[in-house]
């Protein structure tokens, strides 16, 4: 991410059109609370491990469908892809730490 110029702590921009993709790549990370509480709740970490894969492959979809981050012209769309990698990437990794797997930094 650093490539494209990504720039931590800065929000993206409400009025930018998203596409049907990018919607999904929001709404799904905003489960992430609900999903640790209920396999916390029923002692079922697959519940948890269930949610991540559907986060890694929502980002593949992501990845396959939006232009690359690092072409795009307009700023506040760049730093938007970027925002949703970065927040996609966090909860990847923080969910991994919970079932007690180490992620690589970079692939």
């Amino acid at each position: 991410m650093n490539k494209a110029g990504f720039k931590s702590g800065v929000d993206s921009d409400p009025h930018l059109q998203l596409t049907a993709t990018e919607l999904e790549m929001i709404i799904l990370p905003s489960k992430y609370p609900v999903e640790i509480a209920a396999a916390a709740k029923g002692y079922t970490p697959a519940t948890l491990a269930n949610y991540l894969y559907e986060v890694a492959k929502m980002f593949n979809k992501f990845y396959h469908e939006v232009p690359p981050i690092i072409k795009e012209e307009s700023d506040a769309v760049r730093q938007h892809r970027l925002n949703l990698s970065a927040l996609t990437a966090n909860i990847l990794k923080s969910g991994m730490k919970l079932l007690g797997i180490t992620v690589p930094e970079r692939m």
